[in-house]
């Protein structure tokens, strides 16, 4: 009886593993307002882009995508397989309002989003690039999605964008982090502390 040796389990094993990888659910994050190429199978490069790359077919049937931009005319050259349609619905997932790096851990959840960005349609089995172009700036959100493979979702102890970790999104609001509200908060006890000692020296004044 032929035995395979070591050294050939290992080889073999080490050329199955990215195949084993990609065939992991993922919904990955390549816009060009999170420092991707955008590119896709509609058109020019999208500010929001999402690759859904699985081996062999997965048999997708929905992907929802959280954002904070619920204004559905904010949502141009949308990209997505015929015959299936792109909603936006007031239910939310969750999001951290900062922004990220790809490649990185996000440091938290501290919210859920507005609402959801909702692609479904016939089954779909080859890699896609679901995507738009909408001119807010972007945070991290979750995502999750339906196939014949069942349900999938990000798992947000891994790194933004890369397949398994959060995406990102619309948001809405000007101040792009959590951690920038320390600035704001520090701005305005510094002119508090101004207001007091300019109102103590013209009580002296007056005194």
């Amino acid at each position: 009886m032929y035995k395979l040796p070591l050294s050939g389990f290992i080889t073999g094993l080490v050329v199955a593993l990215p195949g084993l990888a990609l065939a992991q659910p993922g919904v990955f994050c390549d816009g060009t307002e999170s420092g991707g190429t955008g590119v896709n199978s509609c058109g020019p490069p999208l500010r929001y882009a999402y690759p859904v790359l699985d081996a062999g077919g997965i048999g997708l049937t929905e992907l929802r995508i959280g954002t904070c931009d619920g204004n559905p005319a904010n949502y141009t050259n949308v990209c997505m397989p015929a015959s299936w349609t792109m909603t936006i619905e007031p239910e939310g997932l969750s999001h951290y309002s900062g922004k990220t790096p790809h490649g990185q851990v996000s440091p938290t959840v501290d919210g859920l989003c507005t609402h959801l960005i909702i692609f479904s349609g016939p089954m779909l089995g080859a890699p896609f690039t679901f995507g738009f172009d909408n001119a807010k700036p972007s945070h991290d959100v979750d995502w999750d999605r339906q196939s014949s493979m069942g349900s999938a979702a990000a798992n947000w102890s891994e790194p933004v964008g890369l397949g398994l970790g959060p995406v990102h999104g619309p948001r809405t609001w000007s101040i792009p982090a959590v951690y920038e509200w320390g600035m704001v908060v520090l701005v305005l006890l510094l002119l508090t502390a101004v207001t007091i000692v300019v109102g103590r020296r013209r009580q002296a004044a007056i005194g």
